[in-house]
């Protein structure tokens, strides 16, 4: 008889690149309507994207999805998958500027790469990356 010698993973969180980037939230809805009226905004079918620079801090990220788009598992994939990308782009979080991204009808449709050009491609027009 053979004995196999099991052993427990050890996972560590610092592993996972998604758990290295740790992201700050905009919470307050009085922030988003503060960026949604004085920041720029430019849109793609699959997202939105408000951005508004600071004067310090670092970079906070604001995802939305309205009732529009569906019901609510519809909406928590549009939210997910706009995550992802957004994780995947590896944005520079010491810049001082707020993000808000708001999903599409299409979003919950799309994979997250095809999101993550689409936000590369608004931000660039934004002037995010020239900072």
């Amino acid at each position: 008889m053979v004995f196999l010698s099991i052993q427990r993973y050890n996972s560590d969180k610092t592993d996972n690149p998604v758990q290295k980037m740790k992201l700050k939230s905009i919470r307050r809805n009085t922030e988003f309507v503060r960026i949604y009226r004085k920041g720029i905004s430019c849109a793609k079918p699959g997202v939105v994207v408000y951005c508004m620079k600071k004067k310090r801090g670092d970079t906070r990220i604001g995802i939305t999805s309205s009732k529009k788009i569906g019901n609510a598992v519809t909406r928590n994939r549009a939210r997910r998958v706009i995550r992802a990308a957004v994780y995947d782009l590896g944005l520079d979080m010491s810049k001082p500027w707020d993000l808000i991204f708001v999903s599409r009808t299409r979003t919950p449709k799309l994979k997250s790469y095809t999101v993550k050009n689409q936000i590369v491609e608004r931000l660039t027009e934004l002037g995010y990356y020239n900072d």
